[in-house]
This record gives C-alpha cells, sequence and structure tokens, in this order.
C-alpha cells in the first residue's frame, strides 16, 4: 500500500510468467483484499496493473471484475470517501485505459508495454473482462425476472432510479453512460440481430438508456 510497494508488484506482474501472475491473484483471493486494495492510492494501480496484463481473463473475471460488481452500487453513489480510488478500476473495465483521467496513471501503465510477457491482444482481454461485468451488473441490478412480462417497465424504472440527480453523489450516470458506449462500441449493437440471450440483455439495457436520455433533451 506504499508507492514503493506498488512499483515493486507492478514490475514482478509485468515481469512474471501467468504462474507467477495467478499467484498473486489467488493471494488476493484468498485474503479477501480486493476491496481494501482497490481504496488505496497506490493499492488501486496494482489492480489495474492486473487487468491490464493477466491474459487469463477467467481468473482475473472471477477474482477481480466480479468482485466490482458486488460494490459497483456502492461506488456509484459514492456512500464512502475512500471509493475514489476503486472508481479508476470501474473506469478502466468499462473503457480501458483510454478512461483513466490522470496521464501519468496511463503512463505508468505503459511503462510495461516493452517488458511485459503479457501474450493476449490488449483489445480482447478488455473486450473478455468488460463482457462478464457487463453482463452480471445488468442482470445483477437492472433485470428482475426476465420472464416478467412487464421487464421493460422494471428496466426503466430501475434506470431513472440510477440517473437520479436527487442524490448529489450520484456517479452511477457516468458509468452507464460508459456501459452504454461500451455494449454499442464493442458489440456493435446497432448492427446486431442475433437473438443470443445475453445480446438480447444488452441491447434491451441501451434501448431504455436511450430513452431515458432523451426524454431530457
Amino acid at each position: 500500500h506504499t508507492y514503493h510497494g506498488s512499483q515493486a508488484a507492478n514490475y514482478i506482474i509485468w515481469s512474471g510468467n501467468a504462474k507467477d501472475r495467478k499467484v498473486i491473484l489467488k493471494a488476493i483471493q484468498k485474503d479477501d483484499k480486493l476491496a481494501s486494495i482497490c481504496k488505496n492510492k497506490y493499492g488501486s494501480i496494482v489492480i489495474l496493473t492486473l487487468l491490464d496484463s493477466v491474459d487469463d481473463t477467467r481468473l482475473l473475471n472471477q477474482i477481480v471484475v466480479e468482485k466490482m460488481v458486488q460494490i459497483f452500487e456502492d461506488v456509484a453513489f459514492v456512500k464512502e470517501s475512500d471509493y475514489i480510488h476503486t472508481k479508476k478500476i470501474l473506469h478502466y473495465i468499462l473503457s480501458g485505459r483510454v478512461s483513466l483521467h490522470k496521464e501519468s496513471i496511463r503512463k505508468w501503465l505503459s511503462t510495461g508495454d516493452d517488458f511485459s510477457t503479457s501474450k493476449k491482444d490488449a483489445e480482447i482481454r478488455h473486450k473478455e473482462l468488460f463482457a462478464n461485468f457487463a453482463d452480471k451488473v445488468i442482470t445483477k441490478y437492472f433485470v428482475d425476472d426476465e420472464k416478467s412480462d412487464d421487464k421493460f417497465e422494471k428496466l426503466h424504472e430501475k434506470l431513472q432510479f440510477y440517473l437520479s440527480n436527487e442524490n448529489k453523489d450520484n456517479k452511477s450516470s457516468i458509468f452507464l453512460s460508459d456501459l452504454t458506449v461500451g455494449l454499442i462500441k464493442i458489440f456493435k449493437l446497432e448492427l446486431s440481430t442475433s437473438s443470443d440471450k445475453k445480446m438480447t440483455k444488452f441491447r434491451n439495457f441501451v434501448r431504455e438508456f436511450m430513452k431515458i436520455l432523451m426524454q431530457d433533451i
């Protein structure tokens, strides 16, 4: 949780092999340290480095991304002031390096590009992380019962609640906007006619989100 400790951990992640990275992720999972690490200024950079480097996205999704789904609401509504650093993790999952507001963090992550042992294409890695997050967060917070006749009404109501300006600390509109842009950009939903259950869920979410935005114009 210190600057020098963070630097050391990042270099180990960059230069380590798949087995080394797995050991680090398993250690975080074993002690259930992810939430506290994400809240720390320097610890959060280590998590970003893992998301930016580890090729095993199945393990990343299990240990990091799905934990972020569980605390999404707390972060979105800023229920704790020290979630400021956790927001960086959410931004990265939604939009990758470009979403990180501080150029110093983006430069730091790019430091490992020249000697990292990662083999998976960065865009593919991010798509796999994003897809899992999108599916889990939409299912958890915006879908009550997919078999219900009024599922669109419930989805619309929940989105209106999340996008409400009544709570001055509500940051969910930023995350949901990035989520919507990601769904359209990554899965090309405007061109997709797939009947796949997940793609249908994504299209429904985007459609209702856009409806609410149009009401405010």
